[in-house]
């Protein structure tokens, strides 16, 4: 069932059409139900802003008290309204995002911590690792070192790709195999972080979606030159 529009082209339907249904929703704003559920009630509330809404600007459409500028005039508001909340949600989600991905680094600082007694044998581990490397099989005996040594996972996490031999974005796997491996519940955190990170990124183009299709601006300004009485 498509949702009128006072915005009569194919992008203001199509955008309607998905505010409308909780599957279009999902697509623009995210499913909670895979996110962190501190972020629940926003991405709840991003939801019920959106649709309530494009349902507010499909009533307007058949108004008989406005005509059209004063239609648009009074759309805009509802998308003002709209986009605030929106924005509200998107704030929390954020905020979210930033809070577990602090909280993961902190757990994996303090699992890798660097013991300066240590020193030695750590700088022979990054050894061993750069005589592996001109090995065929040489990064498989790596990783099996790092998931069976916590202190061999920390020296990879710690040490720049270029002092053990290793490719920067080699080095980057690692880094993330071994918090998976030795700081699962940080690793958890990460991945809820990165999640809430990439939900964050639909909103900007959902307002931007509410501000193209819910009223005319150039109609909507035209209220501003009404003669009063």
């Amino acid at each position: 069932m498509s949702i009128p529009m006072l915005v009569q082209d194919e992008d203001a339907q199509y955008f309607a059409q998905q505010a409308s249904t909780e599957v279009g929703r999902k697509v623009l704003l995210g499913d909670r139900e895979k996110l962190d559920e501190h972020a629940w009630n926003a991405v709840t509330s991003a939801h019920d802003w959106l649709r309530d809404g494009v349902n507010k600007i499909g009533a307007l459409v058949n108004d008989p008290t406005r005509n059209e500028v004063l239609k648009h005039e009074a759309a805009q508001k509802v998308a003002e309204r709209t986009i605030a909340g929106i924005q509200q949600s998107l704030g929390v989600i954020e905020s979210r995002a930033r809070v577990l991905h602090t909280e993961a680094h902190e757990m994996v600082e303090k699992r890798f911590a660097i013991d300066p007694v240590r020193a030695s044998i750590q700088s022979e581990i990054r050894g061993w690792i750069r005589e592996q490397t001109k090995s065929e099989d040489g990064l498989n005996k790596i990783r099996q070192a790092m998931r069976s040594d916590p202190e061999v996972a920390s020296v990879i996490y710690h040490s720049p790709h270029f002092l053990m031999n290793l490719a920067g974005n080699v080095r980057d796997n690692m880094r993330i195999e071994a918090i998976e491996t030795h700081v699962p519940a940080a690793y958890k955190k990460l991945e809820a972080s990165i999640a809430l990170k990439d939900t964050a990124a639909k909103y900007p183009k959902a307002i931007a979606g509410v501000r193209r299709s819910f009223f005319n601006a150039g109609l909507a300004a035209k209220a501003a030159q009404r003669v009063e009485i």
